[in-house]
């Protein structure tokens, strides 16, 4: 395997594999625990609802969602990016 190709696969592909399941998770328990209903717009029509949430047909709102999964995974990333450098920095300095 090349150099760049370890490269990529530490810095990049290895920390957002760890992030992506917390990521996730962090979104599904805002979409679960969502009581200023943010998250979800509730509907009068169940047929035209594409998630129930507490009996209640509701859509989920792609956007406020997205923007929960994403800062997750980015601060995720963030913190692994900052751990790999320091573990880095310190087993150069030996």
């Amino acid at each position: 395997m090349s150099d760049a190709i370890r490269r990529i696969l530490s810095w990049v592909l290895i920390p957002l594999l760890v992030a992506l399941p917390l990521a996730l998770f962090a979104s599904y328990a805002a979409l679960q625990h969502n009581p200023q209903g943010e998250f979800c717009a509730y509907v009068a029509h169940a047929a035209s609802a594409n998630y129930m949430h507490e009996g209640m047909a509701c859509d989920i709102q792609g956007g406020a969602l997205g923007l929960v999964l994403g800062s997750w995974l980015f601060v995720q990333v963030l913190i692994g990016t900052v751990a790999r450098v320091v573990l880095s920095a310190f087993r150069g300095a030996k």
